[in-house]
């Protein structure tokens, strides 16, 4: 998201407006925690993966539509996760998954 996107978005949801610094000052200063939030190890084993695609328009020399695959997960426990995309989520140290649902 761009500045312009974050004022849009706060303006429209809270009815604030923020100054473009000001909202500048507070990315750069959560920056280094959301990054390593983002690059946490995950737990080995989830019980379940929700799995499903959302095609998305790609332009590599033609316009073709390619599938962007997504995943919830869901811990032992019960408590899910937040969406995100599937590839990332296995490079990250996911290693078994006992049930795959998708639609």
């Amino acid at each position: 998201m761009t500045v312009r996107d974050i004022r849009s978005h706060l303006e429209e949801i809270y009815g604030v407006d923020v100054s473009p610094d000001v909202i500048s000052r507070v990315t750069d200063a959560v920056w280094d925690e959301l990054d390593e939030w983002r690059n946490r190890p995950l737990d080995e084993v989830y019980p379940t993966l929700y799995v499903d695609a959302l095609n998305i328009k790609i332009r590599d020399g033609i316009v073709s539509n390619r599938p962007a695959y997504l995943a919830r997960r869901r811990r032992f426990g019960g408590q899910e996760t937040r969406p995100g995309d599937l590839d990332r989520r296995l490079r990250r140290g996911t290693l078994q998954v006992l049930a795959q649902c998708s639609h």
